[in-house]
């Protein structure tokens, strides 16, 4: 069932509760007024038989019959019946309408007052003193006018009822259909997006209502992927040339060789060409798939507390050993060297210090590099500085896309997929790569990270 239905069926079904309840209520109410009305005539017409019967003595007999004629027989169907304290009947009716059990008789004696029904005839009974004796009065009625007022109120309403519901699913139908509007537009703007132009966006209304926050929400993922399925493209590209290359560098030396007999000096040179583009291509399989683990959802990594100060000490200590010639001093901004807490994820950060560190060694020849660490404010920050070949400004938006590397770097070895690795772990960690450096004079990687 779609939403506009439900709505409008929800909508019809709770004005339609409501209207029953309060129909029904007001039906109830006018029921028990029109009742309680009669119940009133009933007892003040019995108060007024009792005087009439017992003071008829003292009445003239025209004033006692305009009496009995005006007061006594102007209701429908009425009936009066007197019963003296031996519950015989005093009246003079040999069939009285009003057929009262006993038990009725005695339940008004003791309580004085009785109002009681049988079908649409209503009651009152009395209990009336006099100096003849003790008596029970009872007169009852059919309130053919009240029944008749209740009936035609109780067709008005389910005529009401009835006409209301079909006035509330026209309207809810109206109302659901504008309601859903900028849903339909949206769904219809939805189906035209594909993969060859997620550039397109839906359209924002400037209301703050739920529907408006879902296409701001929609755009906002729409971006992600764009940026997503641009860099998947680039990444795509990139990877296939870099791929390319050793492996053509490979196939075209292995083709050389066996193209005649070559002398041992030549097979071992060759081979020597093969196993360094061999190496090339395995560093380049390692960077691919250290890039693929860090894009993984960030709630499938395990974060725990770790010592920074230990683990880059422990970069350092690794990095001197792979390159022996390299110059790396650690040191701590503050005077008295402390541990450094960070909550995180130890082999990431492990590998984004040991890449970021090896790409200041490997473009800094024998010069030192220096690693600062100090503690600011709400922030650990890490400082990673060299003397190397430095980075031209307009390339600092680019150096950490995969496979991207800098006019003046291509003569030194490398895939470009170090500091791509790194800056995503950082991002990863709460962090950020700030860069300081000009070309031919260094540069200064700051890596903020919030604790």
């Amino acid at each position: 069932m779609k939403i506009r239905k439900k709505i409008t069926l929800v909508y019809s079904l709770i004005v339609g509760f409501i209207l029953v309840f309060s129909s029904l209520y007001i039906y109830s109410l006018s029921k028990k007024y029109s009742d309680q009305l009669f119940y009133t005539r009933l007892k003040e017409r019995a108060f007024v038989a009792a005087n009439i019967y017992f003071e008829k003595d003292e009445l003239s007999p025209k004033l006692y019959e305009h009496i009995q004629k005006e007061f006594l027989h102007s209701l429908n169907h009425e009936g009066i019946v007197i019963y003296d304290h031996s519950n015989d009947l005093l009246t003079k009716d040999e069939k009285p309408i009003v057929d009262v059990p006993i038990t009725i008789i005695d339940q008004i004696r003791q309580e004085r007052y009785l109002q009681f029904r049988d079908g649409d005839r209503q009651s009152v009974g009395i209990f009336y003193q006099d100096n003849q004796g003790d008596f029970v009065i009872i007169t009852s009625a059919i309130d053919d006018m009240g029944i008749e007022k209740i009936n035609h109120l109780k067709k008005v309403l389910i005529l009401n009822f009835f006409l209301t519901i079909v006035v509330v699913i026209v309207t809810g139908r109206i109302i659901a259909n504008q309601l859903l509007l900028p849903m339909k537009e949206m769904v219809d703007q939805v189906n035209r997006i594909r993969a060859t132009n997620l550039h397109l966006r839906l359209t924002e209304n400037e209301s703050k209502d739920e529907l408006s926050e879902l296409g701001t929400t929609f755009n906002q993922m729409l971006l992600r992927l764009e940026k997503a399925f641009e860099s998947q493209k680039q990444f795509i590209h990139y990877a296939s040339h870099e791929l390319k290359t050793p492996l053509t560098s490979i196939m075209g030396k292995v083709e050389v060789v066996l193209n005649r007999s070559r002398s041992e000096e030549e097979y071992r040179k060759a081979l020597n060409v093969i196993l360094m583009e061999a190496e090339r291509l395995n560093k380049l399989t390692n960077g691919l798939l250290s890039l693929s683990k860090v894009n993984y959802d960030e709630d499938k990594i395990l974060f725990a507390k770790i010592k920074v100060d230990q683990l880059l000490a422990s970069v350092i200590k690794d990095l001197q050993t792979h390159v022996p010639d390299s110059k790396i001093r650690l040191f701590y901004a503050s005077d008295l060297p402390e541990s450094y807490f960070l909550n995180g994820n130890e082999s990431m950060l492990y590998s984004a210090f040991y890449n970021i560190i090896e790409n200041a060694i490997k473009f800094s020849g024998k010069e030192e590099v220096c690693v600062c660490l100090e503690k600011k404010g709400g922030e650990l920050l890490v400082q990673i500085s060299d003397k190397g070949i430095g980075i031209n400004p307009e390339d600092f938006e680019n150096v950490f896309k995969p496979f991207y590397r800098q006019q003046n770097a291509l003569s030194y070895p490398g895939s470009g997929l170090g500091l791509s690795i790194a800056e995503r772990i950082v991002k990863q960690h709460r962090g950020k790569i700030d860069i300081t450096s000009n070309p031919g004079t260094g540069s200064v990687f700051e890596i903020r990270f919030l604790i």
